[in-house]
């Protein structure tokens, strides 16, 4: 047989990039930055930190591309009047955020 999973160059590659990811969502900073810009509770912050990038999208297109949420959970927390009002803020907010984020550098030192 070949290469289990764990050896994989693809685990080896999340291993290093999934820290990154979590801390978009979990840390506190990250967390507060969502707050900032007007996006209270998890999951608000959960679902504009990751649709931003796609723009001025529904909470359809978010339920599409996100697979795995059910679309009235999703509904409730991508509402349509948020979509136009936050996503700019967001993509302006959660790079400089993260990357001021002193838990990147406790991940990576």
């Amino acid at each position: 047989m070949g290469t289990a999973v764990t050896d994989s160059p693809e685990r080896h590659l999340w291993t290093l990039i999934e820290p990154v990811h979590a801390i978009t969502y979990f840390a506190p900073e990250c967390q507060q930055a969502f707050e900032d810009a007007g996006l209270p509770g998890f999951w608000r912050g959960y679902f504009g930190g990751r649709a931003a990038p796609l723009g001025a999208v529904s909470a359809g297109a978010v339920t599409a591309l996100f697979f795995g949420f059910h679309p009235s959970f999703v509904d409730r927390a991508v509402p349509e009047e948020w979509v136009l009002k936050h996503y700019l803020s967001l993509n302006d907010v959660l790079p400089s955020q993260l990357f001021k984020n002193i838990a990147i550098r406790e991940v990576y030192s």
